[in-house]
């Protein structure tokens, strides 16, 4: 079979999509957690840390669960496999 995509290439997008995942990762247990208290405090809406700190990670999830498909696509690239059986 041949391979769609060069090894290097597949290795490097593959790389790049384990730093966003990790800068995902980060954003949700660091970064939405801090934004959305300080958008609550400055907003003067305290009511609004929940809210915006479940939107923030339901956000970084929805991203991540492309990740999963978009990784399931390098794979198949790489690999030289014939998806139309």
């Amino acid at each position: 079979m041949k391979n769609y995509m060069n090894r290097w290439v597949l290795l490097a997008l593959k790389a790049i999509m384990i730093l966003v995942w990790l800068a995902c990762l980060w954003g949700q247990l660091l970064a939405v957690p801090g934004l959305s208290g300080a958008l609550a405090v400055h907003a003067s809406q305290t009511s609004m840390y929940w809210s915006y700190l479940i939107m923030g990670v339901l956000f970084l999830l929805c991203i991540e669960a492309a990740f999963v498909a978009v990784w399931k696509l390098f794979s198949l690239s790489g690999s030289g496999a014939n998806s139309s059986r």
